[in-house]
């Protein structure tokens, strides 16, 4: 079981923040983008009409600023004799949520993978998914084969994180090769990933068609032995089958070579 984080976006909320010399209404930026927001309710100083400005830009009758990255920003109004008071504020971004992703890699043809979503973190119900932009019913996607999915999460928002996943094809490799020259290299068959399959059926036959090995499972490698007599260099052939009980179970074919 593979298990993926990756950060995703977040909505926020909106503070009132009373000033020395003036109220505002602050709304945090959301989905980390520059969303947020500054009103300026009341103004506790001097006499109208005001204008205002924020970062130093030009100061006008309009008391609502749009668009703010999050961060600090300084507001100064500016009564009707050109008294003037700055308050500076700090929009925050609240911190990203995380999501988590378990999958499970195909093997062989027998079990085909899938994604799921494990755990999601500081976002806003209910969620939408989507696997390569097509929309999903729930948060478990199955059947899939080897290869990269897109995994998009939208909350209620419309907060939204894209991430890529790989399911791998975690089927068999069968050596072609084998020289049991009690060297320690190579003396023995070796099928890598076999012990996924502990009801696997192998077999294997000489160019006579008789059969010099057999085995449910794999947990004893086959050491080019038949009946405990070592056989001669040559070309065999194996069938391995990958479930012995299943009939649509993945069936393999061909040789290996017995060399020195």
């Amino acid at each position: 079981m593979k298990q993926i984080t990756f950060t995703s976006v977040l909505v926020v909320l909106c503070s009132m923040l009373l000033a020395q010399n003036f109220t505002m209404t602050v709304i945090k930026t959301r989905c980390d983008l520059n969303t947020g927001s500054v009103a300026l309710n009341s103004v506790l100083f001097g006499s109208a009409p005001y204008t205002y400005s924020i970062d130093g830009g030009t100061a006008t009758a309009n008391a609502f600023f749009t668009d703010l990255a999050a961060g600090s920003h300084t507001i100064k109004v500016i009564d009707n004799t050109g008294l003037d008071q700055t308050e500076t504020i700090e929009i925050e971004n609240l911190s990203t949520p995380e999501l988590f992703i378990l999958s499970e890699d195909m093997m062989c043809s027998t079990q085909l993978g899938f994604i799921e979503i494990d755990d999601i973190w500081t976002a806003t119900p209910p969620y939408t998914f989507y696997l390569d932009s097509v929309l999903q019913e729930g948060e478990r996607f199955e059947d899939l084969t080897a290869g990269f999915y897109t995994v998009t999460l939208q909350d209620a928002n419309g907060c939204w994180s894209k991430r890529s996943v790989q399911i791998d094809n975690d089927c068999i490799d069968i050596s072609h090769g084998v020289s049991p020259n009690e060297d320690g290299i190579n003396d023995t068959w070796e099928i890598k990933d076999i012990e996924r399959y502990p009801d696997s059926k192998i077999k294997v036959f000489n160019r006579h068609g008789h059969m010099v090995f057999n085995s449910v499972g794999y947990t004893e490698p086959w050491d080019c032995k038949s009946l405990g007599i070592a056989l001669p260099i040559g070309t065999y052939y194996y069938i391995i089958k990958l479930d012995e009980s299943n009939p649509l179970a993945d069936v393999f074919t061909g040789w290996v070579a017995i060399v020195k």
